[in-house]
C-alpha cells in the first residue's frame, strides 16, 4: 500500500466517523433540550401545586376557625334565639310580625269612570 492510498483511507475513515458522529451529537443535543423543557414544565407544575397547597392550608385554617365558632356556646345560643325562637328560662320570646303590604292594581282604562267635563 502506498502512502497516498493510506492517507486516502485515513481520510475516508475520518469522514465516516464525522458522518456518524453528527447525527449522534444532534440526537444528544435534542434529548438534552427536551429534558430541559420537561424539567421546566415539571418545575412550573410543582410551583402551581405549592401555591394550591398554601391556598388550601389557608382555607383549612378558616374552616377550623368557623368550626370552632359554630361549636361555641355563643353560636349555639345565637341560633337558638334567632332561628329557633327559643328563650332562656324566665325570658319571653317576642316575635314581631309585620303586615305584608298589598298592592292594589290600578284600574284599567275600561274600568275608569269618565272624567267630568
Amino acid at each position: 500500500m502506498s502512502v497516498d492510498s493510506a492517507e486516502r483511507r485515513a481520510q475516508q475513515v475520518r469522514r465516516l466517523l464525522v458522518a456518524l458522529a453528527i447525527p449522534v451529537l444532534l440526537y444528544l443535543a435534542a434529548a438534552t433540550v427536551e429534558r430541559g423543557i420537561e424539567q421546566r414544565r415539571t418545575a412550573h407544575q410543582v410551583e402551581l401545586l405549592r401555591q394550591e397547597v398554601q391556598r388550601l392550608r389557608g382555607r383549612n385554617v378558616e374552616l377550623q376557625r368557623e368550626l370552632e365558632y359554630r361549636r361555641s356556646d355563643a353560636y349555639i345560643e345565637k341560633v337558638a334565639r334567632e332561628e329557633l325562637q327559643l328563650a332562656k328560662p324566665g325570658e319571653h320570646a317576642v316575635i314581631l310580625v309585620f303586615p305584608t303590604p298589598t298592592v292594589t292594581p290600578a284600574p284599567s282604562p275600561d274600568e275608569r269612570p269618565p272624567e267630568p267635563r
